[in-house]
């Protein structure tokens, strides 16, 4: 299965949505191609939103930490989501970035940040 299909796959199951943005299918397959998966990677999304791309890499062993400071379920695609109750690999944050606990140096693998600076 190619990856747009799974990540659609992913926004359905969870969502029971997928996003319309045509930009978004091209970014998501971008960032998936990109990223060296490794078992046990901590990675963190900034401004999440809702996107299959936590869920994709929870799925596969990743620990995720996401991060979005709109209002809970704004609408389809923008606002916080709290990824925890669909994954345990996923921690979920609806704040302000510059309010997240701290990080500390070496913690993360690697930080996505989709369509949002």
């Amino acid at each position: 299965m190619q990856i747009v299909e799974q990540l659609k796959d992913i926004s359905k199951k969870y969502f029971n949505w997928q996003t319309t943005h045509f930009s978004r299918w091209w970014e998501y397959e971008w960032i998936v191609r990109h990223i060296s998966l490794k078992d046990g990677m901590r990675m963190l999304d900034a401004g999440t939103g809702k996107s299959p791309i936590p869920l994709y890499f929870a799925e596969r062993g990743a620990l995720v930490i996401t991060v979005d400071n709109g209002k809970p379920d704004e609408g389809d695609e923008w606002g916080y989501i709290d990824y925890q109750k669909f994954h345990p690999n996923v921690q979920s944050f609806n704040s302000d970035f510059s309010q997240l606990p701290q990080i500390t140096k070496g913690e993360l693998d690697i930080i996505t940040c989709i369509s949002v600076l």
